[in-house]
């Protein structure tokens, strides 16, 4: 039997959620990683991609979901209390509730940056914002200075380290044959290399949280004949709640 561990980058999770329900949506945020694994698992079983090749499809059908390891930061009290608040209470019950294997935790960092102001062009890419009116920009002569650059101060918070501790442990776990497949729930390109080298040990699949489709970076070294990639549904998020309660905590108002 093919034992299959599940690698989750929690934040690559989160905000592809989001995109897909929307910013203030509940019923979806409580999942837990040892239901979703398994319905996606089930739900890439149902489809043509695996149902019409005989060889991948035994390979996966007959595998056991043995190890699932998450890996996220704890979100800074100092940007949002209550997001601090609301994710201690979800990480606390998917280890008490035995939702997860292993929890694996970064840093999440704020400090203030500076960058030039920008925009978006027609083709969507940044473009540096000029002096125009009714905002204009003069030297101490009172002459127009049309290629000043204004300078922005901002808030910039991010997890750090997550994409590393996804790929130590997926790794760990293949070169240390804990494992015989692998399922990554990221769409973060930064894990081309480990889940390239990853495939040439074990079988991998690669499961976009988001809308979008699996990155081309993180095919590199796909076989058909024994890995699979594919999006996300919604479905899988919404049937994967936790109850409302586990142990000591509630879900939080809005999840």
């Amino acid at each position: 039997m093919t034992s299959i561990g599940v690698y989750f980058d929690g934040f690559n999770v989160y905000y592809g959620g989001r995109k897909k329900f929307g910013r203030e949506a509940a019923g979806w945020r409580w999942y837990s990683p040892r239901a979703i694994s398994k319905k996606t698992l089930e739900y890439a079983l149902q489809q043509p991609f695996l149902k019409q090749n005989e060889e991948v499809f035994h390979l996966w059908s007959d595998g056991s979901i043995d190890r699932i390891v998450f890996c996220t930061a704890r979100v800074s009290p100092t940007r949002s209390q209550q997001a601090a608040n609301d994710q201690n209470v979800y990480l606390s019950a998917l280890q008490d509730g035995n939702h997860i294997d292993h929890l694996e935790l970064g840093k999440y960092v704020s400090r203030i940056k500076y960058a030039p102001l920008a925009t978006k062009n027609s083709d969507g890419h940044p473009q540096v914002v000029t002096p125009t009116w009714p905002v204009m920009v003069q030297d101490s002569q009172n002459e127009h200075i049309s290629d000043a650059t204004f300078l922005a101060s901002y808030l910039h918070s991010e997890e750090k380290g997550s994409d590393v501790n996804v790929a130590t442990h997926l790794l760990k776990d293949v070169f240390e044959q804990r494992i015989s497949a692998a399922i990554l729930i990221s769409n973060d390109t930064d894990l081309k290399l480990p889940i390239s080298v990853a495939r040439s040990k074990v079988p991998v699949a690669v499961v976009n949280p988001s809308e979008s489709r699996v990155h081309n970076d993180l095919l590199e070294g796909h076989d058909p004949s024994r890995d699979w990639y594919m999006t996300m549904p919604k479905s899988c998020f919404c049937e994967s709640q936790m109850p409302p309660q586990v142990g000591k905590w509630r879900r939080p108002q809005g999840w």
